[in-house]
């Protein structure tokens, strides 16, 4: 069997050196950001877009890359408050119930999430003598053990929900801080909240030793019954827009 040999020449080592100089040439470029000759480049890098730069591929007037989600969806693990943003909604808060068992533990997470949320304002003790006040010449809030509510009662008569309630939606000088603070959040700083306002903790009543009357037992279990009734409509209302969206 002949096998063919290939025969190497001056100009046959010429070729092979000017074509490797190609492929390095084509390759290198002076742009220190550039990879330089690619095969097939679209196969592993896609073309990156600037959050609010034009995006030709939405086109219209609002051709920006940043896109806002569908109208009525939410977050995954989105807790959702009951209760809406009015002061009749305000009065229907006194009746939820904090999810949140009491415990030891549980008042400490408090604790250490009013210090890093409220106590700026709030003071460390609930005395309206937080640092925003003292150094930052702002009017105080009312102080949690003595002052009085701007919508009527006692500071340290505030129950959890209404004080969740204001966390969530605000009042007055004080914003909105649900976007901030968690909802398991806000029922573990109310919690804290009213330790400081005199509130004692750790006592666990039996069903025979309520302290509420049979009418007081009546109006907090009817506000109870409009409060999953508004609940309920909204969770409908959502459902809806979800569905028109699709």
């Amino acid at each position: 069997m002949k096998i063919n040999k290939i025969k190497v020449t001056s100009t046959n080592v010429i070729i092979a050196i000017l074509a490797f100089a190609s492929v390095v040439m084509t390759s290198c470029k002076s742009d220190p950001n550039s990879a330089g000759f690619e095969f097939m480049p679209d196969m592993y890098r896609s073309p990156s877009y600037e959050t609010y730069l034009e995006n030709a591929v939405y086109g219209g007037k609002d051709s920006m890359s940043a896109r806002l989600p569908v109208a009525g969806t939410i977050p995954r693990g989105f807790e959702s408050f009951p209760l809406g943003v009015s002061e009749e909604d305000y009065k229907l808060a006194d009746s939820l119930k904090s999810p949140i068992a009491y415990s030891e533990e549980m008042m400490t997470y408090g604790e250490d999430r009013y210090t890093k949320m409220c106590s700026h304002c709030h003071g460390e003790n609930g005395d309206a003598d937080g640092l925003v006040v003292t150094n930052g010449g702002f009017p105080p809030p009312p102080s949690y053990i003595s002052g009085r509510s701007g919508r009527g009662g006692m500071m340290n008569e505030l129950s959890s929900g209404e004080i969740v309630h204001t966390i969530t939606y605000g009042y007055k000088n004080m914003g909105p801080h649900a976007s901030q603070i968690s909802l398991s959040d806000r029922w573990a700083i109310a919690m804290y909240v009213q330790k400081l306002s005199g509130k004692e903790f750790g006592e666990v009543k039996g069903e025979d030793e309520s302290t509420e009357t049979p009418a007081e037992q009546e109006s907090i279990e009817e506000n109870e019954t409009i409060v999953e009734s508004s609940a309920s409509e909204a969770s409908v209302k959502m459902e809806g827009n979800l569905e028109n969206e699709h």
